[in-house]
């Protein structure tokens, strides 16, 4: 777009020598810039913003190149044990049991088992103890003793143990010699129970 010459002429100053403007000088406005120009500034902007991002772009993106895998590294050693960890937290208490089959119980003594007098070392009484009919067994054992209190510690109860699951066996024995006269005398018993 051509520069426009305004016709008016500035007049010479009177004794301001060489500095003063002539009249041949003209004053030049400059050209107002249009919508096009505008436009066109615009465009070059952003394109160069365009470009400048797909570079980083290009740039960032890693290698898809996957190298071979390495070999495994040797075991590591131990390392040290850790502090005891904290208590847990306590259960819920469990739901009441079943009631019980038994209502009562108490125990039967049997008759008394007695030797002869002076039995020999190893003479035994055995006795088979049983609850009543329609009681449960529960438990057994037996109590022995020699007739001479002196003599108690040459017997014993050899063993005791349930028969079957009605019946209690206990067996008592001479382990020596009781004395003239002297007695071993087994008492056995049995615990029942009533359903």
């Amino acid at each position: 777009m051509a520069l426009r010459n305004d016709t008016d002429h500035i007049a010479p100053v009177a004794g301001a020598g060489s500095d003063a403007m002539t009249s041949s000088e003209e004053r030049v406005r400059p050209a107002r810039s249009g919508p096009l120009a505008i436009g066109l500034v615009i465009v070059a902007v952003v394109s160069l913003a365009a470009v400048g991002v797909a570079a980083w772009a290009v740039q960032s993106v890693p290698s898809a190149v996957v190298g071979p895998t390495g070999a495994t590294g040797p075991v590591g050693p131990q390392g040290l044990q850790g502090p005891t960890g904290a208590p847990g937290v306590a259960g819920k208490t469990g739901l009441p049991g079943p009631a019980g089959t038994i209502k009562a119980s108490a125990p039967l003594v049997a008759r008394p088992l007695v030797s002869a007098p002076d039995p020999a070392v190893g003479t035994v009484l055995v006795a088979t103890t049983s609850c009543f009919p329609k009681e449960v067994l529960l438990n057994g054992g037996g109590q022995v003793f020699a007739s001479d209190t002196a003599a108690d510690r040459n017997v014993i109860v050899r063993s005791s143990f349930p028969l079957n699951a009605h019946a209690w066996r206990t067996i008592a024995m001479v382990t020596a010699p009781l004395g003239p006269g002297q007695t071993m005398t087994l008492k056995p018993y049995v615990v029942c129970g009533a359903p």
